[in-house]
């Protein structure tokens, strides 16, 4: 029996919601509500287009069975007047019944065949509405929905998800500042920064800053930091990170250079890249759903432990 794998809301239960993990749920809820609605109408749209196709295979297996009917009658009729031309009339009556069966019969066979030409014409119309209707949908809705709503949520979901990493980061080293007061490290700040600063809380605010920023540029060095600073070692939550360097990668290229692979993204993914330098990274609701679940589930990971370790001792003291 397979495991049932938890869902997003899931996620969150049993976890301390307190800052910065109750902001990103949030955030995230409002995400997955704005993904639901644009998909589902976009769904929508893809069953009309499907109920359409379906009558339109009825309908022409129906037009189908009429051209062949319609064919199979020509057929006769035209084969019982080849029979009649070949048929000599005495003068008088006889003769004028004769020409007047093959008058009715050439009259018969041209309703026959513009009745077949009608049925044509509509078919040709109800298909090209058809096609046209569907490569609607296909065109303004499936590329609205993978070119520009699951990128934008893409985007603005992995932004979210960086902002409560750097948020943990700020808020873990208000409690633990060893990483700022440990060793002999120097700092500069400027005599307007010092001037301005109304507390040394202000200036420990400054200091914190600097590391953030630090961090934030050189993510290796943060993960490493989590671990061996903080005690959260995000190797164990179970979410690989060669996804999240991924997801991280693919955003950037989305944001700074319209989706288009390129040397710096294959640096950061490495040899595990299915893309080549050039091509479109794709974002559809698969890849959307994944980077959502595996990215919540590492905050929410996180988070439990910043919160056991760090935060509620604070509480405490």
């Amino acid at each position: 029996m397979t495991e049932k794998k938890l869902t997003i809301s899931d996620l969150f239960k049993g976890v301390p919601l307190s800052e910065p993990l109750k902001a990103f749920r949030g955030s995230v809820e409002a995400i997955v509500y704005i993904a639901w609605l644009s998909s589902g109408d976009i769904e929508s749209r893809k069953k009309e287009a499907r109920k359409v196709k379906e009558l339109a295979t009825l309908y022409k297996k129906e037009v189908d069975r009429d051209r062949k009917a319609i064919g199979e009658g020509l057929k006769g009729i035209r084969e019982l007047r080849t029979r009649v031309k070949g048929l000599k009339a005495s003068p008088g009556q006889e003769k004028e019944r004769v020409e007047a069966l093959k008058e009715r019969m050439n009259k018969e066979i041209k309703e026959w065949e513009a009745t077949l030409a009608r049925r044509e014409k509509i078919h040709a119309k109800f298909e090209s509405l058809n096609k046209m209707s569907i490569a609607r949908v296909e065109k303004t809705f499936v590329k609205a929905e993978n070119e520009v709503i699951m990128p934008m949520v893409f985007v603005y979901f992995v932004t979210i998800w960086d902002a409560f990493i750097i948020d943990t980061v700020r808020r873990i080293l208000r409690v633990h500042p060893r990483v700022i007061t440990g060793g002999d490290a120097k700092t500069e700040l400027s005599r307007a920064v010092l001037w301005g600063a109304k507390s040394i809380e202000d200036i420990r605010e400054r200091l914190i800053e600097e590391v953030v920023r630090d961090l934030d540029y050189d993510r290796k060095k943060l993960v490493k930091y989590f671990a061996d600073y903080w005690g959260i070692d995000w190797k164990e939550s179970g979410v690989p990170l060669d996804e999240v360097v991924e997801f991280r990668a693919r955003r950037d290229i989305l944001v700074h250079n319209k989706g288009m692979v390129n040397r710096q993204y294959l640096n950061m993914v490495g040899e595990r890249s299915s893309l080549e330098e050039g091509e479109v990274a794709p974002i559809d609701i698969k890849y959307f759903a994944n980077c959502l679940y595996k990215l919540t589930e590492l905050a929410v990971y996180i988070h439990k432990i910043a919160d056991a370790k760090h935060y509620a001792k604070a509480d405490i003291g």
